[in-house]
């Protein structure tokens, strides 16, 4: 199931909006058009009127939210880290790297980056602000006079919000990147701003809690599972480090030809106990993959007639067997697969799996 869709490109980015954000954007226009001025449109009749300019007001917000990831992205890139998306969630932005740098001075940059945009965009606001609340105007002159003030200080607010040392958030990779510098082990300094990222999300829900905020509940909530999913994914990737796939992939594999049927291919399933299957041409190049997945889209009365070919997942992922098992476990993550296919002058020589990698990171990290 998809959980993002592709709405556009900027600087070559695809930028994506996760189903979380549909959730959170009629809650936001309601925020905006019962809040009274100088955030809100409460007071501006008709209704109409308040709802356009709530609505709007909240489109910006979040055009804001995709500005402070692309500079982030931006100065990425400068430094030849590659993006693969931006995606807008109902907490706000999150630019995918391909890899996170590990020089501290790279990392410091990119993070302040987004903080230091969104005070130039609340700035901004804020200048244009003026006029409106200075010169007489009609309703839409006063209310895009409160939108220009509301973005301003929102815009503010989040960059001082993101300082704040709390892992994995701006001022946390901020922290991070000063603990590099000191510790002799990156994970260390990952460790730390994790831990000290952990200390803040706690502080945060119990204020929440004491003073009602359940969106300071759920923003802490956020940031503790979001700081122990780093913890765990820089771990990994820094056990992965220097490995090359050849030494865990499998080179006794099992394929399949795509001229049999698929009632043929679920008596091979039977027999052979393997949920997926390398599909080879005359040739032994591999043409696709097909899996126990594919087959439970077949009718049971068409089990007989439709053949491996029909079904199987054609342009299967391919790499050599001198790629990093890091790169190749940021492919099966990045396509949602199973496996992945290791070729030789385009001949098929393994395959390596997700549970090998599993398998293998246990090992490693024992």
């Amino acid at each position: 199931m998809r959980t993002s869709i592709e709405i556009g490109k900027a600087l070559g980015i695809p930028i994506k909006l996760h189903i979380t954000f549909l959730l959170i954007l009629p809650p936001f226009i309601l925020i905006f058009m019962n809040q009274p001025a100088p955030f809100g449109f409460a007071e501006i009749e008709p209704f109409y009127a308040r709802f356009i300019l709530a609505t709007l007001t909240t489109i910006i917000l979040f055009a804001c939210v995709i500005a402070h990831e692309l500079s982030h992205s931006y100065i990425a890139m400068r430094h030849g880290v590659a993006i693969e998306s931006i995606t807008l969630f109902i907490f706000g932005g999150i630019a995918s790297m391909k890899e996170i740098p590990r020089d501290p001075k790279v990392e410091s940059r990119i993070a302040v980056a987004g903080p230091l945009a969104s005070i130039l965009i609340g700035s901004t606001f804020l200048i244009l602000h003026v006029p409106f609340s200075t010169i007489p105007g009609n309703i839409w002159w006063e209310g895009f006079g409160i939108l220009a003030f509301a973005m301003g200080y929102i815009n503010i607010i989040l960059a001082v919000f993101n300082l704040l040392p709390a892992f994995p958030m701006d001022g946390g990779r901020i922290l991070r990147a000063y603990l590099a510098k000191r510790e002799s082990s990156y994970i260390a300094a990952t460790r730390m701003a994790v831990q000290i990222g952990k200390i803040f999300a706690i502080l945060m829900g119990v204020f929440g809690l004491i003073y009602g905020g359940w969106m300071l509940i759920l923003i802490a909530f956020f940031i503790y599972i979001a700081a122990s999913e780093e913890e765990t994914a820089t771990n990994i990737q820094t056990f992965l480090e220097g490995v090359e796939i050849r030494d865990l992939i499998s080179r006794d594999v099992v394929t399949v030809n795509p001229d049999i049927t698929v009632r043929e291919l679920l008596d091979f399933m039977l027999t052979d106990r393997h949920k997926g299957y390398p599909v080879l041409d005359a040739d032994g190049s591999p043409i696709g993959i097909v899996s126990l997945t594919d087959v439970k889209n077949v009718p049971k009365d068409k089990l007989d007639e439709v053949l491996v070919r029909d079904i199987m997942s054609t342009d299967p992922i391919a790499v050599t067997e001198d790629e990093s098992a890091a790169e190749v476990l940021r492919l099966i993550s990045q396509h949602n697969v199973g496996r992945i296919l290791v070729v030789r002058d385009g001949v098929l020589v393994g395959i390596l799996s997700k549970t090998d990698l599993i398998r293998s990171i246990e090992i490693l990290r024992m």
